[in-house]
């Protein structure tokens, strides 16, 4: 892979890569989030239902709360979600290219603006991320709907009027309002209701008529002291009933009607004779109606008794418009007629008022309380003209009807009749001449005009509370903003965003062939590919190479070869000497030679005067001069180590130094044996070959190179930790993990023998060495599974024995109990002749019937006595497998599996294991010998269950009644009945009972034990498997790296260059070296046994 680097001039601010979007959005459902928690505390919310309202806002519906939190949601979906797995993976790919460096072609084509097929064969992980996230905003755009829903609370509620229709009936009913039904609409007396039409029966009963022979109180109610009923002044209320169809908002509360309604209020005044105390002022009971009015003569049909005959009630008036019943019972043949029993005085009149109907979960509907009296009009009662009517009639029928079945003359008796009278009248005259009131209900004066009632009490869907799933929402939003706020805090900036302009700056630092080469398919959509490594650096940072190519491990390696001797030299410039030459240069001289010459002179006084001297004759004349001639560069020899620890500085040289050797020799290795077949061999497949022996040897003193500098291995162990841990229902027993040192003498004494020199001894010590300490790992859990089977099947061992002695002891007393029963049922019958009755023959039946059960339960012994024998045998097999769970093979057998080549890699390594072979072998004995319990049980286990509860609730007591065949004339023949009964009770007890007691007992017990029994149940199951994890070590510190510096040194009008290698300090492009995969062979192991705690 050819390396390439990025370059930051600077370091990017905190404030300018912030992502402004993803931290409001974060705020916001931070705080709602909570907001909604709190607020939702009080709804008492389970699952996708709640039982209270909202603290706050319950009276918004459940819509408007779905559209609150479908705005935090969308905040959710479209931008904190994207937004937080954008800035994740830019850190994470930041972290990479600043580290360990990254591909560019996996870096491009893992970004979300790249074509989905490009994308694929970008990081799999990055993918799979996104498409997490995008299905978790899927799922929270549905889930949220369910977050609120409608639910019964506290509250007031208007209840509309209904749609008002004209009363088209000759009746005189007002218009009539579907809310209520007006007192006596629609009673027996109408012939034709034009509103209804001809679907509605001519003849129908009132409401109230049918509230007060079914006792409803829905529109009829008896209103007096508590306790008091018709013993104290008694008023009766008969008001509109009211239409429960459309109260069924309300589950538990009060209707009060916004208009005073009509109803009619009768008083019942009551006198009662008491010992003739009257007897000289009440009226004798004659042959006429008393007064001349109306009499009721009722006598009871289908009496058994004489303590009752009837009864007379006579109805007259009184001049002040009182209704007044006189009620007296039939006297006896054998008595003469006396005085009335009753007087009953009875004031009606009609009235308007609010009326209140009170709804509770005890009644289940609405029932009519007492009114207060706005207005009332008084209703004379005048016995002569009702009896002239069909009211009449129809009063009369229904007051026989009522009175049916009555067994004595008491209060009970007038007051099922005498009320039909008020109720059956005609009450449709008085809507005529009696107009209700103008005033409305002060409770009404806050809700609409038009309302019918106000009902106070728990509204059903009347208030908003959150569900469990809407608060758990709302902590996945708070908890995303949470993450989210600390990926946004978390230091390292999210450099590698998916901004054009960042990129054109990033890539600006790249060679532009490695651009080239990336990108040559990117414009058509195919995905990007290219081998180049990219790493983000910046030019801040001190000692960063510059040059990308240098800080690669062999190019540093190259450039410090035998640096671990501290013995080689470096040659650097000191200085600079300019070396001089002499030339001969052609020179001009005024005075090269001299003459004797004479020359003209004059003065003043000597015109004529000469002079006579040496003059100077020029010319030219070559004369020498040192002039530079070439430069010469100085040079000194400085130690390599020296210069390392001028660049490292004295600590990290040293240290480097001495770790050089492992760095650049054993590191290198590492990674070309990682390439080889041989290689992959060993470390995915486990292979044991003279090549991959050899591998384990270079690898092996590898690692020792390591160890010697305290270079660092790492590994991944960690990652399979989950895998060999036992979580119920499976039970990892792990052997020693086979890693270098361990495949090496496996792999030397199997690749010797394969190739023909088989040892014994050699064989035998490898293999017992490594199983030594696996068996001392593997013991505790394959214990801990055949501790379980040997308690079972000692259970069920003691449960067989208890049903075998249960069925002996039934088979030896049936012929006992059978004499001693007919006996006695002999006595019973013949002697004491007391079977003719019901309770008696009974209960010999159930007697003779549990006998004749019990005695076939006793042919169980023999299908028992093939699974009892074989018990033990498996039973000794189990507590011996636990000892020889370390038991080591043979050696012979050992040599024989190499010679034939089962042995050839390590997920072979359980052949050496016995305990591996024996446990599915006892596993399937054992399924075979009890698999004849299953039959057995399900032959005898209901029949034994059965008998035996039908045991335990035998006794004569139960079964007949004393007060009905117990009370003949002798006490003597009653006392020895209940002898003889008490008798055949001890004869079940002594020969039955304990005996199918233990015998149910044990089959039921034997059946959960079966049943959890994982090798009986078929879920046993036991896997060998190889699971593996990574050793490795990565380099990735500061190092030395070198490059060639060139100077040109100028002098004299002279210049010469010089190259030489300096070192500075640079961080080594990361990189990893693996050792062969470390293997880890375990056994997985389902084989629970033990009664479920269902069953218990």
């Amino acid at each position: 892979m050819q390396p390439a680097n990025i370059q930051l001039r600077q370091r990017p601010s905190w404030l300018a890569t912030l992502d402004w979007a993803s931290t409001v959005s974060g705020f916001l459902l931070l705080a709602t989030g909570i907001l909604m928690i709190i607020n939702g505390q009080c709804s008492l919310a389970h699952g996708l239902s709640a039982y209270a309202p909202l603290c706050v806002g319950s009276r918004l519906s459940v819509q408007s709360w779905l559209a609150i939190t479908g705005i935090q949601f969308s905040l959710l979906s479209t931008i904190l979600l994207p937004h937080a797995t954008s800035m994740t993976l830019s850190k994470c790919f930041t972290r990479a290219v600043e580290t360990t460096g990254m591909r560019f072609d996996r870096l491009l084509n893992s970004l979300s603006t790249a074509p989905l097929s490009a994308q694929l064969r970008g990081s799999k992980k990055v993918i799979i991320v996104r498409c997490l996230v995008f299905m978790l905003s899927a799922l929270v755009s549905v889930l949220y709907k369910f977050s609120f829903v409608s639910v019964d609370a506290q509250g007031m509620l208007a209840i509309p009027n209904g749609q008002i229709y004209y009363n088209y009936g000759s009746d005189g009913y007002p218009d009539t309002d579907p809310s209520y039904t007006e007192i006596g609409e629609s009673d027996i007396p109408r012939e034709y209701n034009y509103a209804l039409g001809n679907g509605v029966p001519t003849s129908i009963l009132s409401a109230n008529l049918i509230d007060f022979l079914t006792v409803s109180n829905g529109s009829v109610v008896v209103v007096s002291d508590p306790g008091k009923t018709f013993e104290r002044p008694t008023d009766l209320i008969v008001g509109p009933k009211v239409n429960a169809t459309r109260l069924t908002n309300i589950l538990n509360g009060t209707v009060e009607s916004c208009n005073p309604l009509l109803y009619l209020r009768s008083s019942f005044y009551v006198l009662r004779s008491l010992d003739n105390f009257y007897g000289t002022k009440w009226p004798l009971v004659k042959s006429r109606p008393y007064n001349d009015g109306v009499r009721i003569d009722f006598t009871p049909w289908n009496s058994t008794s004489y303590t009752f005959n009837g009864g007379i009630m006579d109805i007259t008036s009184l001049a002040n418009g009182s209704l007044q019943a006189w009620v007296a019972g039939h006297s006896l043949p054998s008595q003469p007629q006396g005085i009335y029993d009753y007087r009953v005085t009875v004031n009606m009149r009609y009235c308007y008022g609010y009326i209140n109907w009170k709804n509770s979960a005890v009644f289940g509907h609405f029932e009519i309380e007492d009114p207060t009296d706005i207005k009332c009009q008084a209703f004379p009662f005048d016995v002569a003209a009702w009896n002239q009517t069909l009211w009449s009639f129809n009063a009369k029928a229904f007051i026989q009807a009522a009175c049916a079945g009555k067994t004595t003359i008491d209060d009970s008796f007038w007051t099922f009749a005498l009320p039909i009278i008020p109720i059956m009248s005609d009450h449709s005259s008085v809507h005529k001449g009696f107009a209700p009131p103008g005033e409305r209900n002060p409770r009404c004066n806050n809700i609409a005009q038009d309302s019918f009632a106000v009902a106070e009490g728990m509204i059903r869907a009347s208030r908003t509370g959150m569900t469990r799933l809407g608060i758990g929402l709302q902590g996945l939003a708070i908890m995303t903003a949470i993450v989210a706020m600390c990926l946004i805090l978390w230091p390292r900036l999210p450099l590698l965003t998916e901004w054009p302009a960042q990129w054109i700056a990033l890539v600006e630092g790249l060679d532009k062939t490695v651009v080239k080469e990336a990108v040559k398919d990117g414009a058509t959509g195919i995905s990007v590919e290219s081998k180049t490594v990219v790493f983000l650096s910046s030019s801040a940072e001190e000692g960063v190479a510059q040059n990308a190519a240098l800080n690669t491990l062999p190019v540093i390696c190259a450039g410090v070869k035998e640096v671990s001797t501290c013995k080689i030299k470096v040659i650097v410039p000191s200085g600079v000497k300019v070396n001089m030459k002499t030339i001969k240069v052609p020179t001009w001289n005024k005075c090269k030679s001299r003459q004797w010459a004479a020359w003209n002179c004059p003065t003043l006084k000597k015109p004529l005067r000469t002079c006579k001297g040496w003059t100077c004759i020029p010319g030219w004349e070559k004369k020498s001069r040192q002039v530079p001639s070439s430069i010469t560069i100085l040079t000194k020899e400085v130690d390599l180590c020296d210069e390392i620890r001028r660049a490292l500085g004295k600590g990290l040289g040293d240290k480097f130094i001495k770790s050089a050797e492992a760095i650049c020799g054993c590191f290198t290795r590492l990674q070309n044996f990682a390439t080889t077949g041989s290689f992959t061999a060993m470390s995915i497949r486990g292979e044991m070959t003279t090549a991959t022996t050899k591998v384990a040897d270079d690898t092996l003193s590898i690692e020792k190179c390591f160890g010697k500098v305290s270079l660092p291995i790492l590994n991944n162990k960690v990652d399979v930790a989950s895998v060999l841990k036992s979580i119920a229902p499976w039970v990892i027993a792990q052997a020693k993990d086979i890693d270098l040192s361990v495949f090496q003498s496996l792999a030397r004494v199997v690749a010797a023998c394969q190739a023909g020199n088989c040892n014994a001894n050699s064989i035998g010590a490898a293999v017992n060495n490594y199983l030594t300490p696996s068996f001392q790992l593997m013991e505790p859990p394959i214990k801990s599974v055949l501790v379980q089977w040997d308690g079972a099947l000692t259970r069920i061992q003691e449960r067989v024995k208890d049903i075998n002695e249960a069925a002996n002891s039934l088979a030896s007393n049936y012929d006992i109990m059978r004499v001693e029963f007919d006996s006695s049922k002999q006595r019973i019958c013949e002697e004491l002749q007391r079977c003719d009755g019901q309770g008696v023959p009974r209960f010999l039946d159930r007697v003779d019937e549990v006998i004749e059960a019990a005695n076939r339960l006793w042919p169980v012994r023999g299908p028992l006595d093939v699974p009892s024998n074989q018990l033990g045998k498996r039973l000794a097999e189990t507590i011996q497998l636990r000892k020889d769970i370390k038991k080591y093979p043979e050696a012979a057998g050992l040599v024989s599996m190499i010679k034939q080549s089962k042995f050839k890699k390590i997920s072979d390594i359980f052949l050496f294991m016995p305990i591996v072979q024996r446990v599915p072998e006892l596993a399937k004995q054992i399924k075979n010998d009890l698999s004849p319990l299953q039959g057995i049980i399900k032959q005898y286990k209901q029949s034994s269950g059965e008998a035996q509860e039908n045991t335990w609730s035998l006794s004569w007591s139960n079964i007949i009644w004393p007060d009905t065949e117990l009370t003949s004339d002798s006490p003597e023949a009653d006392a020895a009945l209940i002898a003889e009964l008490n008798a055949v009770d001890e004869l079940v007890r002594k020969y039955l009972s304990s005996h199918l007691l233990a015998y149910s007992n044990g089959m039921v017990i034997m059946d959960a034990e079966l049943r959890g029994f994982s090798v009986v149940n078929g879920s046993f199951a036991m896997e060998t498997k190889v699971v593996t994890y990574n050793r490795w070590t990565t380099i990735s510190i500061d190092m030395p790296c070198s490059k060639k510096e060139t100077k040109v040194y100028r002098k004299s009008g002279l210049q010469k260059s010089f190259s030489w290698r300096t070192y500075f300090k640079c961080k080594v492009v990361p990189v990893t070296a693996y050792f062969p995969k470390t293997h880890v062979p375990y056994i997985r192991i389902r084989g629970g046994a033990g009664i479920d705690p269902n069953d218990q």
